[in-house]
């Protein structure tokens, strides 16, 4: 009886055996096998694969792509794709590797289609304005790709101009432009070997009033003449050009009459006040003019005497 048991246990351990085996084996044949693509374009930003890569089951056909970006075009396959059919198909037995070559659209910049702007047209001595290129090829379309090299900048007068590059915005060019002399100034592009029709001008004018200084000191002078000289004085900027159509006032340090002349001038055209026909009336008296304009800081002329002049400008004193 013993015996017979273990005979059944023999074979029921022997079918389930068997059928474990081959349930085993079936689901092992329901596994895929997967092969990876990897994608790359040349050069960089060119364009795109689509797919851009992936796994994919062994023996299946894929279609690829290559998307060119703007101003490019797509010129053929390296790696595991050849030729230049686009799309392409891909047979996958095994892990593929493919780039996508582009190259530039070859087109030449149109000067009529393109535009030069600056912003602003007018300015101040020292301050900045910024040129902006927007360059344009004959189908109207943006140029872009170009780098500092490609330009040449031609500028009048003492204006110097900063670094140019390209701008997020496709084919638009910028840099900046500055001028210590106040005048105008006029500027002319070339991109990639074509002048461009537009030669935009910019006016810098003289800056903000920075100081007041003295050209002409007071010279010792007859009671009752006008002071000789004249007096006259500059409003300058802080590049040190005179500055026009500025009034500036005077009066004597210590409080004394000023008679004669105008104690308020505007500066000329050249930036120069000058004051003439003033009178003090003293006897060997010592004297010191001060200028002074809103804003800045007064100045003082050095000494000057006034003698004593005729009998009846000496009785003006009394």
């Amino acid at each position: 009886m013993k015996k017979c048991i273990n005979t059944i246990f023999v074979i029921v351990l022997f079918f389930l055996a068997n059928g474990c085996d081959a349930g085993q084996g079936a689901f092992e044949d329901t596994i895929p096998n997967l092969h990876t693509l990897s994608t790359a374009v040349t050069p960089e930003g060119s364009g795109a694969v689509s797919p851009s890569g992936g796994d994919y089951v062994s023996e299946n056909t894929v279609q690829v792509s290559a998307i060119a970006s703007e101003g490019y075009i797509f010129d053929r396959w390296e790696g595991d794709l050849s030729g230049n059919s686009n799309p392409e198909f891909l047979y996958f037995n095994n892990n593929k590797s493919v780039t996508a070559v582009f190259v530039r659209v070859v087109t030449k910049i149109n000067p009529a289609n393109s535009v030069i702007t600056v912003s602003p047209a007018k300015l101040k001595v020292g301050e900045y304005s910024t040129v902006t290129i927007d360059l344009r090829d004959d189908g109207n379309n943006p140029f872009t790709g170009l780098s500092e090299a490609d330009f040449v900048v031609d500028i009048t007068g003492s204006a110097t101009v900063g670094t140019l590059h390209e701008t997020t915005v496709s084919g638009t060019y910028q840099f900046e432009i500055t001028n210590n002399t106040p005048e105008e100034t006029s500027l002319s592009v070339t991109a990639d070997g074509i002048t461009l029709t537009e030669k935009p001008s910019l006016i810098f004018e003289v800056g903000d009033p920075s100081q007041l200084v003295i050209l002409t000191q007071p010279e010792s002078t007859q009671s009752g003449s006008p002071i000789g000289g004249p007096p006259s004085v500059s409003v300058m900027d802080k590049f040190g050009h005179r500055i026009p159509y500025i009034e500036v006032s005077v009066k004597e340090q210590g409080g004394q009459a000023l008679s004669g002349g105008d104690t308020v001038v505007a500066t000329n055209q050249a930036g120069i006040a000058e004051f003439e026909n003033l009178v003090i009336h003293g006897r060997n008296e010592w004297f010191t003019l001060t200028f002074s304009v809103s804003g800045l800081d007064e100045v003082a002329t050095d000494r000057f005497r006034i003698t004593a002049g005729a009998r009846g400008d000496d009785d003006h004193d009394d």
